[in-house]
């Protein structure tokens, strides 16, 4: 059992080190934000009759937060999801762009090609609009990061019942041996999962997966799992228990999120794509 005190949300030695660090002024209003819909979350959780305080009640707020900035994501999925369909339509009509213009180097050939390519991008709807889901979701991280972190040198503006729920989240965590280790190995897992099953299936191969950037291109996204969950796994170890918590709730929003759209809405051209049309 862990003998640190119960307050602790981050190694002491990383707290000032990686508070010092980032730049928690742009910051304010998001962290307020994700103060209010945490306390206003715990307020409804534990008049719905959870325990005021314990660690269930922290669990729960926090899963609602998950529910609330993902469900407010959800326009700039479905914009990414259109902008993938799109990038499949437009494939062709690009391909025979690039071999129409294949080694003309002069520079009214590549003012040329550019003007086409834009063209052929204006046509079939295509915009760029893939990371912006993931994107949004790192300025709610880094408040709820800075929330936690308040909370473990007791400088929170939280409400005392959160706060003593947040608490009571970390020691229970900190009680059990080995739990702590098993939420981060279990977001890892879950993104990885998602990444090689779900996400890896909905994206259409390269053009010509033999040549050196096809060949890269294919490497690249065939590493992609592993690089989620390392990245995780390299992380998660120093991260407040709350923040570990809300990364393993989002990925299994992820997850099954990306189930539906690779089940509803594949990207044509992709294995997804396949597997739908065929049965």
């Amino acid at each position: 059992m862990s003998s640190m005190p119960a307050a602790r949300l981050l190694p002491p030695r990383l707290l000032p080190r990686t508070a010092s660090l980032l730049p928690w002024g742009w910051l304010a209003p998001v962290a307020g934000a994700v103060s209010a819909l945490l306390a206003t979350a715990y307020t409804i959780v534990v008049r719905a009759g959870v325990t005021a305080g314990s660690p269930l009640s922290w669990a729960v707020s926090e899963a609602m937060l998950v529910l609330v900035v993902r469900a407010a994501l959800l326009p700039l999925v479905v914009r990414q999801v259109q902008a993938a369909r799109a990038a499949a339509r437009a494939r062709p009509a690009l391909t025979l762009i690039r071999e129409r213009y294949a080694g003309r180097t002069d520079l009214e050939s590549l003012r040329a090609r550019a003007e086409e390519v834009r063209a052929a991008r204006i046509e079939h709807g295509m915009r760029g609009t893939g990371m912006l889901p993931a994107l949004a979701q790192a300025p709610v991280l880094l408040a709820l990061y800075r929330v936690l972190s308040d909370v473990g040198t007791g400088d929170s503006s939280l409400p005392a019942g959160v706060v003593a729920a947040a608490r009571a989240a970390q020691a229970a965590v900190d009680a059990v041996p080995g739990l702590g280790v098993a939420l981060v190995v279990a977001t890892a897992a879950v993104m990885f999962a998602t990444s090689r099953w779900l996400t890896l299936p909905n994206t259409p191969p390269p053009d010509d997966p033999d040549s050196p950037l096809g060949a890269a291109m294919v490497r690249t996204q065939g590493l992609m799992p592993w690089i989620s969950a390392g990245g995780v796994l390299m992380v998660g170890f120093a991260l407040p228990v709350g923040l570990v918590w809300y990364w393993l709730v989002s990925a299994c929003w992820t997850a099954a999120q990306q189930a539906a759209v690779a089940r509803w809405a594949p990207t044509p051209g992709s294995a997804a794509a396949r597997r739908r049309e065929f049965g």
